[in-house]
């Protein structure tokens, strides 16, 4: 079974503020408790695009990420309303990158350490021969960003598993 992952990540230390959002934008979802200055969340109905619901009512620094295995991976980073850099990997059938992030300075704010900045443009610009990297390139941005909800993450994972087993996301707060 091949992983289909899609969550946003809101720069908060704030659960609530997660909750505010998806509530503005009058959408079913579910919050993570904040980890390293990110709460993650999950809404409703994902198309491993940003939901332009969410996009319109986002107050704060928003990154949208998704990885679907076989097929490639990407993100988007909203600065309040707007669409502040993009990049999107796939790899089916050939490889193909859609990169609006490396030169952006969203990018730099996401990777203060100018290393880490390095090293995220030189992994997000594959060479052609180099399709495992670009595959490899998913992880090590979720890493790096310092998202620690991000595999294996979806709104229907989480609505699956909370259905058959409540106590498995016992820190996860739904908003309806």
């Amino acid at each position: 079974m091949s992983e289909f992952s899609e969550s946003y990540h809101l720069r908060s230390e704030r659960r609530e503020d997660a909750a505010e959002l998806l509530r503005r934008a009058k959408l079913r979802g579910f919050v993570f408790p904040p980890v390293n200055g990110w709460v993650t969340f999950l809404a409703e109905g994902g198309e491993f695009k940003p939901d332009p619901h969410i996009a319109s009512c986002n107050e704060g620094f928003l990154l949208h990420y998704f990885h679907a295995e076989d097929h490639g991976w990407g993100f988007v980073i909203f600065e309040k309303t707007s669409r502040a850099c993009s990049y999107e990997c796939g790899w089916d059938p050939a490889l193909q990158i859609t990169d609006y992030a490396t030169q952006s300075p969203t990018l730099r704010r996401l990777f203060s350490d100018p290393e880490t900045l390095a090293e995220a443009r030189n992994r997000l610009r594959p060479k052609p021969s180099e399709e495992e990297e670009c595959f490899e390139a998913a992880e090590w941005f979720a890493r790096a960003a310092g998202l620690t909800h991000y595999e294996w993450l979806a709104y229907h994972y989480v609505a699956r598993d909370l259905a058959r087993s409540p106590e498995s996301h016992a820190d996860v707060l739904e908003v309806k």
